[in-house]
């Protein structure tokens, strides 16, 4: 194992860097305004990234990205959560390496709601059927297209993507339920907790037992970051 940190001081993750990175294919959901890990990644690897994110300035940000391929960074990356698109070097990355796929990532297909974040200046959304806080006010939620793990792959996946990332404001639990239970089972997958944020014993239960199904289908933990975990498969034991 050869664990790396690729990406910006906010938008980076913890990843083993395996052979068989090389020319693979990752989902990668939550693309906000910071797509450093998901460049550098594609940049490295000459991997091909799957962009998974319906909030309009992720959208946006993507689109500029996409303008600028072919250029050289020639700015840091920010502290926070919002890059300058000239600071990504853009050099190696084709168009095809960087695919956006305007969905919310969710257990189920159809269509679902995102809240805006209670804070005008971030930009992560939340599915509104994750409930972090008993709030009833939907104030600015719109309706998105939702899509499956599984419904990802089977349009536009040659293969098995070999990474997942997961960073969607508490919808991850439920997503990775509903991918193992549908048979896919990335090499690494990199996941942000976001039940571990909140004072509530239940939603840190919830967490733990993720932790454990991912044991259970071979999972081991091999890095952590606050509440960025990565994990490695190893092999399937569901004795």
């Amino acid at each position: 194992m050869n664990l790396i940190r690729i990406g910006s001081q906010y938008g980076g993750w913890i990843i083993d860097d395996a052979e068989y990175l090389h020319g693979c294919t990752m989902i990668s959901a939550g693309l906000g305004e910071d797509a450093s890990f998901d460049v550098e990644f594609a940049t490295r690897f000459k991997a091909t990234v799957l962009l998974v994110d319906p909030t309009p300035r992720a959208i946006l940000h993507y689109l500029e990205i996409q303008k600028e391929l072919g250029k050289y960074g020639n700015v840091p990356y920010s502290s926070t959560g919002k890059q300058p698109i000239a600071a990504y070097d853009l050099r190696a990355i084709k168009s095809s390496q960087l695919q956006l796929l305007p969905f919310a990532l969710w257990n189920k297909r159809g269509i679902t709601f995102f809240r805006p974040p209670d804070n005008p200046e971030h930009v992560s959304h939340q599915i509104f059927e994750f409930q972090s806080e008993k709030r009833t006010e939907t104030t600015g939620s719109f309706p998105v297209a939702s899509s499956t793990i599984s419904d990802i792959v089977s349009v536009f996946c040659k293969f098995p993507p070999t990474v997942v990332k997961l960073d969607i404001e508490g919808a991850a639990s439920s997503v990775i339920e509903d991918m193992l239970l549908n048979g896919i089972f990335p090499n690494q997958l990199l996941v942000e907790f976001d039940e571990l944020k909140i004072p509530n014993p239940q939603l840190h239960n919830k967490a733990l037992q993720i932790h454990a199904l991912l044991e259970k289908y071979g999972y081991c933990l091999s890095a952590q970051e606050q509440f960025n975990c990565s994990y490695i498969k190893k092999a399937i034991s569901l004795g």
